[in-house]
């Protein structure tokens, strides 16, 4: 069950930075992604 939400969370992950990376707002991306996790998108 825990490799299962590992699973969709790294996809929500790999989603959300490819957005981001195309210039799409992360406000509108669901409040489940960690604060912590998405700084460490945006710093790269």
């Amino acid at each position: 069950m825990k490799s299962h939400i590992k699973l969709a969370l790294g996809i929500i992950l790999i989603v959300a930075t490819t957005l981001s990376s195309c210039g799409v707002d992360t406000d509108q991306f669901p409040r489940d992604i960690d604060p912590s996790r998405q700084t460490e998108l945006n710093g790269g």
